[in-house]
């Protein structure tokens, strides 16, 4: 089951995707009762909140469980045990980038593999999410699959230990050369910044 927003009459709308007994494609439309000006960022929390609600009621069986079920569950759980700024960084991050990856892949929780998650990591690095970043989806990830061995034991060990995050490209510093550092002094004379600038030059901050 997924979720998406929609919008009639300017209000938004909680939309299910689901499959029904005889696999067929199905819709069920929930009110957010908001109106949609200002205020998508509720929406979005009220969506996140029915699917939640609608996967309890409906429960998949071990073999059907999904990585965006687990990590929602998962964060449920978190949420109780650290900071609201703490959860609310983990909660936007598996909302942008974990979970709108891994519906795609419609791979239930013990058939993930290595190469899947690899294949997230690399995915991000290539559009420009730095290491640190993924520091913390490699968290979300690594964390959840945790939960899924522990608590629920529907695998019995944690794929994403063995992966690794793609090493970030070495930045290599630019500097002024002595002619150039002139140019800027002649630049700033008089100028309110000039003496902090030529502060930072000469301690090379």
């Amino acid at each position: 089951m997924t979720a998406s927003l929609q919008t009639k009459k300017g209000y938004f709308y909680v939309v299910l995707h689901f499959k029904d007994e005889f696999g067929k494609n199905k819709l069920k439309w929930k009110s957010t009762g908001l109106k949609v000006k200002g205020n998508k960022r509720e929406a979005e929390r009220i969506m996140r909140d029915i699917l939640a609600a609608e996967q309890e009621e409906t429960p998949q069986t071990e073999s059907a469980l999904t990585m965006p079920v687990l990590i929602r569950q998962w964060l449920r759980v978190k949420k109780q045990a650290v900071r609201s700024n703490t959860y609310k960084s983990y909660d936007d991050t598996a909302t942008m980038h974990v979970i709108p990856y891994f519906e795609g892949l419609h791979v239930p929780v013990v058939k993930l593999a290595l190469a899947h998650i690899q294949g997230y990591y690399s995915e991000k690095a290539e559009a420009g999410l730095s290491p640190g970043s993924l520091t913390r989806h490699r968290t979300i990830i690594r964390d959840s699959l945790n939960y899924a061995v522990q608590t629920l034991g529907i695998i019995p060990s944690n794929p994403a230990d063995r992966v690794s995050l793609p090493k970030g490209k070495r930045k290599i510093p630019n500097f002024y050369k002595q002619d150039e550092l002139m140019v800027l002094f002649r630049k700033l004379e008089g100028e309110s910044i000039e003496h902090a600038v030529r502060l930072a030059v000469y301690f090379g901050l």
